[in-house]
């Protein structure tokens, strides 16, 4: 199970590096990990929906040209700059080879990854019916 406490952060923003978190998973391929799980449509439009409740200026025309024209297509690959510079994005910043979210998109990367996590985060909400 991956601890996201010990995870690296920008101690100026509280961003955690997604980067770090692919690391854990696997060391030689972390930027092609994030590469991944950006280029998903869930993923799409789960930061485009982060990106709508907290940014003000996030380019929504953008985002909707980009998910007509190009997610889901099997060469489809979205990379951190890009989203960032394609939409005005907020929620996800680059640094060097680093990228790193808000707490928010980093624990949608990380329950992505690590499926434990995410049937820890399932059951931290109780919903089940016959409890």
């Amino acid at each position: 199970m991956i601890d996201l406490q010990k995870i690296k952060k920008n101690k100026e923003t509280g961003y955690i590096s997604l980067t770090a978190i692919a690391k854990e998973a696997n060391a030689k391929d972390a930027n092609t990990i994030v590469i991944y799980c950006m280029s998903e449509r869930a993923t799409v439009d789960f930061l485009a929906a982060w990106e709508k409740k907290h940014n003000p200026n996030f380019n929504q025309q953008a985002f909707e040209k980009l998910r007509l024209e190009e997610v889901g297509l099997n060469a489809f690959m979205l990379e951190s700059n890009r989203w960032v510079n394609l939409v005005n994005a907020i929620g996800i910043t680059v640094e060097g080879k680093n990228s790193y979210a808000h707490p928010d998109i980093a624990l949608n990367f990380a329950s992505w990854l690590f499926v434990d996590l995410r049937l820890q985060v399932f059951e931290s909400f109780n919903w089940r019916a016959n409890e």
